[in-house]
């Protein structure tokens, strides 16, 4: 199966054309995804809907904002059998009330779109994307939004060479996927629990002890302010003038007076889910609940990310508490030295009840921990899941 989707929904007939009203054979927003196709490949689907909309456009235009004020989902003639082969999927559509008709809502919600790309391509004739991406973001829920295209309806046919341009980027990125080093060769710890990223972004977690000051980050997630999580003077040597800081809500507080601008902090509670240049990051709780270390109340997290496609769970200081239990992951990094976090048979029956593609184990060998913690665990993880010794 192609490793893209051009999925499109487009009208003919009576549109709003340029100036005025025109009938077209063949509707702009289906010019567009042919076009696309045309320069990229892959499969496509056109969205279809039971119910005809009204012939008249200004009839249309009355039930797609009725739709819209209601949150409709109207009901479709059929979907693509799976998309689990796609990593790339292009989404066409009109820009109708500012943001998406409501029938590619009900197509993109029959999928689990974790972990897929989607880039969003908006045709109009002057109201750009309109508030499409941001709606495109809360219905795709785990996907990672790219930055879309506007097309000008009535230029649609004469485009071929902008959209050819936008769409071969993203592309390329997964063309050139099985040539690039895998995100498990990208992530590494250098002590505790202190890990670094090195993706399309540099992303660092509670970053300790830096043998260096690379001042690279482009993200810094903090999961809690114990003092081997939270040091502010490598937090220093991460960050660069417009890092942004990911944390728990209350430790805003301790980053402001640390010396990161209030508009640079992404402040989080067990549960949110955003997305911070780019990348989705969903909030999980991390705390113990029979030891006194990280209590609950607290509100200290972990985090998910998804980067390149992969839901990356970097969990924080915890035990396997039933937020931990219900993460979906391609990657998991967990703490595996005991006493304040799980030790190896606990981490290990976590991640074979989970079960992630790999395994990192952290938070041994150092501060807490004997040396061989790692090795201890990995010999407990069923065969399925592949475990990345990196400290």
């Amino acid at each position: 199966m192609a490793k893209t989707l051009i999925v499109y929904y487009s009208r003919k007939g009576s549109n709003w054309y340029e100036n005025g009203i025109k009938h077209l054979e063949k509707g702009n927003t289906e010019i567009a995804a042919e076009l696309l196709r045309k320069a990229v490949g892959g499969d496509i689907f056109e969205i279809d809907t039971v119910k005809p909309y009204a012939d008249d456009y200004y009839a249309c235009c009355r039930e797609a904002e009725k739709e819209c004020r209601s949150d409709a989902r109207p009901a479709i003639k059929g979907f693509v059998d799976s998309i689990s082969g796609y990593d790339l999927i292009f989404v066409c559509y009109p820009c109708w009330i500012e943001t998406v008709p409501m029938c590619v809502f009900t197509f993109l919600e029959h999928y689990d779109l974790t972990g897929k790309l989607i880039a969003p391509l908006c045709t109009n004739e002057g109201s750009g994307m309109g508030r499409s991406e941001k709606d495109l973001r809360r219905v795709c829920a785990g996907a990672q939004m790219l930055p879309g295209l506007a097309v000008r309806g009535c230029r649609a046919a004469s485009s071929g060479e902008r959209i050819a341009e936008w769409a071969g980027k993203y592309v390329k990125q997964i063309s050139i996927k099985q040539e690039a080093p895998e995100m498990i060769e990208k992530i590494s710890v250098n002590t505790q629990s202190s890990v670094h990223i090195a993706a399309q972004q540099s992303i660092y977690f509670d970053p300790l002890q830096l043998p260096s000051e690379p001042h690279d980050a482009d993200i810094i997630f903090i999961t809690h302010e114990h003092g081997d999580h939270f040091s502010e003077a490598d937090v220093k040597k991460a960050a660069k003038a417009d890092t942004v800081y990911v944390i728990p809500a209350g430790m805003k507080g301790a980053l402001e007076k640390a010396g990161a601008a209030e508009d640079k902090i992404v402040a989080l509670a067990a549960g949110d889910k955003t997305e911070v240049l780019g990348v989705p990051v969903e909030a999980v709780a991390a705390y113990n609940p029979a030891k006194p270390f990280h209590p609950l109340a607290n509100g200290w997290l972990g985090y998910i990310v998804t980067l390149e496609g992969k839901r990356i769970y970097v969990s924080g200081d915890m035990d396997a508490t039933p937020e931990a239990k219900a993460v979906k992951c391609d990657i998991a990094v967990i703490p595996v030295g005991g006493m304040f976090t799980m030790n190896p048979q606990e981490a290990a029956e976590l991640i074979n009840e989970i079960k992630p593609e790999y395994a990192v184990p952290t938070h041994y060998g150092t501060i807490v921990g004997k040396p061989t913690d790692g090795a201890d665990f990995a010999k407990l993880v069923d065969g399925s899941v592949k475990v990345k010794l990196v400290l």
